[in-house]
């Protein structure tokens, strides 16, 4: 006996493209110091501090938080697997420093940090009074006010809790006011298979809760991470479970520190992804200043935590690009040099007396990662702020899905197709005596049902321009029970370009 079911095939490139919502329930995929909640277990939640009770501090939790706080929706949290700890630099210190004292650093991060302290009141280690102003995004905001007191060392945290894993610790000497320490800590990371049981989660998750997009809060994807959550995504659309996701790419790794220039930086994410390809997963390339809502800190955060903020709060026929939504929020521009205390210049790598030191990418200005098929950002001439160029997928040039879009316009026709014609299975219709196919006004209440199904969801909001379903005439369906249908899904039209003709025009040239 056959098994009632009901099988895809998505076409693609029917658009003949040319070569070179609201309430949207997203999924956070991602590293977390440890919490009520074990790894791959998913929590839903729409309750502020809820993702870092479940998972604890780092990247994961940091992220659903952000989705939370930004969009007012629900978030779907799954902790993944720690396999590689956090790493930190050595404690450096600002040249003119005057204090005897040695200052290091110990412990595992829990997320990326650019730990600065800075010297409010001087003293001698042991005898106090001595208090400190920590900052883990480089100076752009306090992150705790620590005082010392007698102490030889202290948690890198606003109290209680060690919210990032780290402790400073000083040696005998002084500590000067003004003298300043930094160091670089980076976060702790999950391989792509250890994301991947985390997607997998999702597998047992109630199909009412209906997820639009996987985000990973990891920020070193590399293009066999790509391959392995293609094939995870597949697995998913094969359990009906029609999402995308996104990953994103490493940062510049210089940091302020080393030498890596933008132009390096391009080249190395470049020659990662070069061999990508997968419609369903996409890759954001850019890091850029995003206030935590958890701490207020001005974590460095990949494009990607952006976009899904964008994204659940946008209908999903809405372009994460579309300018009349604004700027990206909560990206915060830098206004002032704070880490380390020598700046450099992101392309040359040379001297520079403006900025923070930091690669902001701006691919309006740098074009060049747009059409390797990333999601970048850029800023428009007389507009603060960035804004994302093209919400891409890893898709190969000219397929109809290299825009997240039409991913997820596709995927709702899917659901309600799936919806309905799940409610079709075993049902018995007529044939005609002739050919044995099926009867033609039997067809055409199949054809006729499906189409207004699709269409009650899809056209009153502008999701799609129309939408409707052709059921097959010549299907053997007496020697075989099955039917072949196609649902054809016109989109909406997108601009790009707008062509522009001014001119002075004489009123009185034109009477004439």
């Amino acid at each position: 006996m056959t098994i009632p079911k009901i099988n895809f095939t998505v076409v693609d490139n029917g658009l003949g493209q040319q070569n070179p919502g609201t309430g949207n329930l997203l999924v956070v995929a991602g590293v977390g110091s440890g919490g009520t909640v074990p790894v791959n277990q998913p929590i839903n939640s729409a309750v502020a501090g809820a993702f870092i009770a479940a998972g604890g501090y780092g990247p994961g939790p940091q992220l659903a938080e952000l989705i939370l706080n930004e969009s007012g929706n629900s978030v779907l949290f799954i902790p993944a697997l720690v396999t590689s700890v956090g790493t930190n630099t050595s404690v450096s210190s600002k040249s003119g420093n005057t204090s005897t004292s040695v200052v290091t650093l110990t412990g595992n991060p829990l997320d990326t940090y650019y730990g600065l302290a800075t010297v409010l009141i001087g003293g001698t280690i042991g005898t106090g009074p001595i208090q400190l102003g920590l900052s883990v995004d480089g100076g752009r905001s306090t992150y705790a006010t620590v005082n010392l007191g007698t102490a030889s060392s202290c948690a890198v945290s606003p109290s209680g809790v060690n919210q990032t894993g780290l402790t400073l610790n000083f040696g005998a000497g002084s500590l000067n006011v003004g003298d300043q320490f930094y160091w670089l800590s980076s976060e702790p990371q999950a391989s792509n298979a250890s994301v991947t049981s985390a997607i997998q989660a999702l597998y047992s998750l109630p199909f009412g809760e209906q997820p639009i997009v996987i985000y990973d809060a990891g920020c070193h994807a590399t293009g066999s991470d790509v391959t392995a959550y293609d094939t995870q995504m597949t697995a998913l659309f094969n359990k009906r479970r029609f999402m995308r996701m996104y990953t994103a790419a490493q940062d510049a790794t210089w940091g302020g520190t080393s030498t890596m220039t933008e132009n390096t930086w391009i080249a190395t994410i470049e020659a990662s992804h070069a061999n990508d390809s997968s419609f369903r997963v996409g890759v954001s390339a850019g890091h850029y200043n995003v206030t935590s809502p958890v701490d207020q800190a001005q974590y460095r955060r990949p494009l990607s935590w952006l976009a899904a903020v964008r994204n659940a709060g946008n209908a999903i026929q809405v372009d994460l690009g579309r300018v009349e939504d604004g700027a990206l929020a909560p990206l915060t521009l830098p206004n002032q040099a704070t880490w380390p205390p020598a700046i450099s210049n992101p392309v040359t790598g040379g001297s520079s007396g403006t900025g923070d030191g930091f690669l902001y990418h701006n691919e309006g200005a740098v074009p060049s990662l747009d059409a390797a098929r990333f999601m970048t950002a850029l800023q428009y001439v007389g507009l603060p702020g960035f804004y994302i160029t093209d919400p891409q997928l890893m898709a190969t040039p000219g397929s109809d899905f290299n825009e997240l879009t039409h991913g997820l316009v596709i995927d709702a026709a899917c659901l309600i197709w799936y919806m309905y014609a799940t409610q079709k299975l075993r049902s018995g219709v007529r044939v005609n005596k002739a050919t044995g196919f099926i009867y033609e006004t039997d067809r055409q209440q199949i054809q006729l049902g499906g189409t207004q199904a699709l269409r009650n969801v899809l056209t009153p909001g502008n999701v799609v321009t129309d939408v409707y379903v052709t059921l097959s005439a010549s299907d053997p369906i007496l020697s075989t029970s099955t039917l072949s249908a196609t649902v054809s899904v016109i989109p909406l039209g997108l601009i790009e370009v707008i062509n522009t003709t001014i001119q002075f025009v004489n009123p009185a040239l034109q009477a004439v």
